[in-house]
């Protein structure tokens, strides 16, 4: 969730974000097929993130929390031309929802992975490097080889390109609990991508560009008749430009803008028969930012840039009661309907600073203020016979209007002996909610959202805490 507003380089979040960062990753491969040997090292990151909970006095419950632990080992095979260098990582993580209704309605989603990893990059000659990674994750029993291979051209000292392509795989489940109906639904899927990466960097100008097509497909079903398997189809596209340029020795000026599109359709099938369907997924996101740094005397910098936003998605399928029913208890499978609508746009200004206390302390903050618009239109029904007909048919959409919230972030960098540690937060500050009226003759509400809801609630929540310790040999 904090990605959504705070993008790139995650070492960056204690100033609220850093959109020069955008490009550092290009900037590394480009820098490194040229640089000297790395040094050895070991990281270990953390993230802890509490995104929201909240109870309320009429028995309904919300919840979401995550996790993320990351063991890293970069090391040097030799002093040789080629700068071999060979990499492990280590990576638990474990992402969790969950909904309470006073009905006894329920759902759970979970998204939990364990995964090691292996890399390797070296370079050839002055216009070729070449590196892979092979990996191995695994959740809930169920295990995914997973792959990537790249290569690194330069035709001149000022022009990289990058080609790579990967292979993983992705497990995640939402269980539900419906009017004691018993069942999940996995949403598993295998992810097969292919990237073309150019840069171009000059003394006052940078440009990177990037295009990304993935394929969508299932995962293999050998072994799993016996449980809920997900069979997607799909493609993702994603395009994506950041250009830089010095306007003054201490002044920056950056631009990005990126672009993602997805279309899928998938079904869910137990002991080989199928139960539900996403008849059709549509997705796209499209993204404008632009914002400039000014470096300070005494090493001090200032950041702000402006953001544009807007995702919007639909959807729509069924789910029958088969398999989480007997036949016994019910002869003929009751098929519900759904078609689902949503977006949100917003707006975002941002601030930073960073500020060197010492030669070996640097302390950072920022903030984030958003104006978001979101809309959802979630249409139900009950097929009457079989197939055919309806009843029950219910129409659900947001009732808020729109929603201003403050996003404040700090932290610290600091080296001493090798050992080099990170540590920012993030803390999500509602602001205001606009209500939409219930009827054309009633007044909308303003104020901050723990004011609206017509029943005594407890929230928390909206914190965002990462931790990164480092050692160079």
């Amino acid at each position: 969730m904090v990605g959504l507003f705070i993008r790139g380089d995650e070492r960056y979040r204690f100033l609220g974000g850093n959109p020069f960062s955008l490009t550092s990753g290009s900037q590394q491969w480009h820098e490194q097929h040229g640089a000297e040997l790395a040094r050895p090292r070991i990281t270990y990151t953390t993230h802890v993130d509490d995104v929201y909970d909240e109870v309320q006095s009429d028995g309904n419950e919300a919840g979401s929390q995550g996790y993320v632990r990351h063991l890293e080992f970069l090391l040097p095979l030799s002093q040789s031309a080629l700068r071999p260098v060979i990499g492990f990582s280590m990576t638990s993580s474990d992402f969790s929802s969950r909904f309470r209704l006073p009905s006894s309605e329920q759902a759970d989603f979970k998204n939990g992975l364990t995964a090691i990893a292996i890399d390797y990059r070296m370079r050839l000659n002055r216009l070729l490097q070449i590196g892979g990674m092979l990996g191995h994750s695994s959740n809930g029993g169920k295990t995914q080889w997973n792959y990537r291979s790249e290569f690194v051209l330069r035709p001149g000292s000022n022009v990289s390109l990058l080609v790579q392509v990967s292979d993983r795989a992705s497990w995640q489940v939402l269980d539900l609990d419906i009017n004691n109906v018993n069942g999940n639904l996995p949403l598993e899927f295998q992810q097969r991508a292919a990237r073309l990466s150019v840069i171009y960097s000059s003394r006052t100008f940078t440009i990177s560009s990037t295009a990304l097509h993935s394929l969508i497909s299932s995962l293999p079903d050998e072994g799993r008749l016996a449980e809920a398997h997900f069979h997607p189809e799909g493609d993702i596209d994603d395009l994506s430009v950041q250009t830089v340029y010095a306007m003054t020795e201490k002044w920056q000026g950056v631009l990005a803008v990126e672009w993602r599109a997805l279309k899928a359709a998938g079904s869910f099938v137990f002991g080989g028969a199928r139960y539900g369907m996403l008849r059709e997924i549509q997705y796209d996101d499209i993204l404008i930012q632009i914002g400039s740094q000014y470096h300070l005397s005494g090493q001090w910098l200032l950041l702000m840039d402006a953001q544009w936003r807007r995702l919007r998605g639909a959807a729509y399928g069924y789910a029958e009661s088969w398999p989480f029913i007997s036949v016994f208890d019910s002869p003929v499978s009751s098929r519900e309907n759904f078609i689902a609508r949503g977006s949100a746009e917003f707006w975002k200004l941002h601030v930073g600073a960073a500020m060197p206390v010492t030669s070996n302390l640097t302390l950072g903050f920022g903030a984030n203020y958003v104006h978001l618009i979101p809309e959802l239109l979630l249409s139900s029904w009950e097929s009457r016979v079989l197939v055919f007909g309806a009843r029950g048919y219910q129409e659900r959409t947001l009732p808020v209007r729109s929603i201003d919230l403050g996003i404040v972030s700090g932290g610290f960098q600091a080296e001493l002996a090798g050992i080099i540690a990170e540590y920012s937060f993030v803390q999500f500050v509602p602001v205001a909610a606009l209500r939409k009226p219930d009827d054309p003759g009633e007044t909308t509400t303003t104020g901050p959202p723990s004011a609206v809801p017509s029943v005594a609630s407890r929230t928390s929540g909206g914190q965002f805490h990462r931790l990164s310790i480092a050692y160079e040999f």
